[in-house]
């Protein structure tokens, strides 16, 4: 097989070390290759994936590669995997030297006396969505299991959800973080350029009408409405916050005319693959899940992303994204379709990001993007008109920094003398209610709008100031008269601010980014 440059790179510096590595390439960028490639040149190769539903699918991946190999599975596993074998003229060989099996049934086997493997052979261990793997939890045993192992991860977002390291020098599994040196940069954007990638346009919900789930979640918008209007006829997946609610949002879009599905945990594995198999003939259009299909899940025909459900976790976001990403025959644009503003949060999909398994706080240092207020379209916030539609960049003459729920009033300094003429305010005292109205509450956006700007003059990044805007001390009466007086406003009290800002980020450990 022939390999892409930085496939080649990557494969280069892998065979050249004998340490376990841990290697970054974003979903779509042809990571099947390089195992391919490994598990053709080792002896003895054990390829695991972190989920029952992806050993199928890695299956026919090997297949395509003409890789002989055999499953540590079910018999619907082992049928399911020969039927996919068809169309490449391979088929599962017993006594294979490389084998496919999922984490959860390799414990299993072990745990009843059932796995038959010599573990003191040399393997070597392919872990695909290698970010879960601690040497706490079940990905550890990996280590104490087979003692001359090799362990080679492959993942998309090195980073664990719960920001314990991936390193051995703090407990993880990896001696080093493997990259292409011509990725390294600006990988997404690059593997756009260059045709590996499908390139997106993001959505922000056209209404700003907060509606709220059964299950409390709040979104923004209508996603069947915004589905039916951006990317109606193209095939979806639609992140949800619980199954409940994966399963309404399936018979919404049914009743409106889009063909639609859900599938959960609660399913038996044959019900998923039945679903899942109508979802790849494009019988329908809208797959709900949870978190079913965020990780791992390859089908290049998937073009549009509805994000309903909320994530302080850029790995996962990037995890989600990429679903969308994949090059595919008739794909010419993928779509994302972000309802509850975890793009402002964690920027657009091809944000650049400096990856690094020792450090515990990863992610983008400034967002780049905001939405359009008529037609939702994001786009570079130093334009002066939305591309989609010529709307006014309305953000640039704001003081809205990147949260687009929020908007910040410019209230004539006049008002604030007034309101204290009329209400007799003391110069100790700030009245701040949740809504603001009338005189006082002109006193209070003036307050939280000087706060933002003195934000931004310290130059905190639009993340930081977007998690301060997100957070209950916005609209809480108690932040702002404990921490500020109206002369510290009318002073323009910069100092005040920033002892008060960073009193803020040490008591939510926060970390200006």
């Amino acid at each position: 097989m022939k390999l892409r440059d930085y496939q080649r790179e990557l494969l280069d510096a892998i065979l050249a070390s004998s340490t376990n590595d841990l290697v970054q390439l974003d979903t779509g960028g042809g990571k099947t290759a390089i195992e391919a490639e490994l598990a053709k040149q080792a002896k003895h190769c054990l390829i695991i994936a972190h989920r029952n539903i992806l050993i199928a699918q890695i299956s026919a991946q090997l297949a395509c590669f003409k890789i002989h190999h055999d499953t540590i599975s079910s018999k619907y596993t082992r049928k399911q995997c020969a039927r996919g074998h068809t169309q490449h003229g391979v088929h599962i060989l017993s006594g294979a030297t490389t084998l496919v099996c999922s984490i959860d049934t390799l414990i299993s086997h072990h745990k009843h006396n059932r796995l038959t493997l010599d573990k003191y052979t040399e393997w070597l261990i392919i872990i695909d969505e290698a970010h879960h793997v601690v040497a706490e939890n079940k990905w550890g045993g990996l280590r104490n299991l087979f003692a001359k192992a090799r362990i080679i991860g492959f993942t998309a977002t090195p980073a664990r959800l719960d920001c314990k390291s991936l390193s051995t020098k703090h407990g993880g599994l990896f001696n080093r973080l493997v990259q292409a040196e011509s990725l390294k940069n600006n990988s997404v954007r690059t593997l756009i350029q260059r045709g590996y990638l499908s390139d997106f346009r993001v959505y922000a919900p056209e209404d700003k009408q907060a509606k709220k789930t059964r299950d409390g979640m709040t979104i923004f918008g209508n996603p069947v409405t915004t589905y039916k209007r951006l990317a109606w006829g193209k095939r979806a997946v639609m992140m949800c916050p619980s199954i409940l609610n994966a399963q309404e949002f399936a018979r919404e879009f049914k009743k409106s005319g889009v063909t639609a599905a859900y599938i959960s945990s609660n399913q038996s594995a044959t019900e998923i693959t039945r679903v899942l198999t109508h979802f790849a003939r494009g019988d329908i259009n809208v797959m709900c899940n949870v978190d079913m299909l965020g990780e791992g899940f390859d089908m290049p025909e998937i073009e549009c992303l509805i994000i309903a459900n909320t994530t302080q976790s850029l790995v996962r976001y990037r995890q989600w994204v990429g679903r969308v990403l994949r090059v595919s025959k008739d794909k010419k644009q993928a779509l994302v379709i972000d309802h509850v503003g975890v793009v402002a949060q964690h920027g657009m999909p091809d944000e650049p990001i400096l990856w690094d398994i020792e450090a515990k706080n990863m992610g983008i240092s400034a967002l780049t993007h905001v939405p359009c207020r008529t037609c939702g379209l994001y786009f570079l916030a130093t334009l002066l008109n939305c591309p989609g539609c010529n709307a006014e960049n309305t953000y640039s003459s704001r003081s809205l920094v990147g949260d687009y729920y929020v908007d910040l009033k410019k209230i004539d300094f006049t008002l604030l003398e007034r309101a204290r003429k009329e209400k007799k305010l003391s110069e100790e005292l700030i009245y701040v209610g949740a809504q603001s109205c009338g005189a006082v509450g002109v006193s209070a956006d003036k307050l939280r709008a000087w706060f933002i700007t003195g934000l931004q003059s310290m130059n905190v990044s639009i993340r930081g100031i977007n998690r301060f805007l997100s957070s209950g001390e916005y609209y809480t009466q108690s932040f702002w008269l404990n921490n500020f007086k109206l002369r510290d406003l009318e002073r323009n009290n910069s100092a005040r601010l920033k002892k008060v800002y960073k009193h803020w980020l040490k008591t939510t450990k926060t970390t200006i980014l």
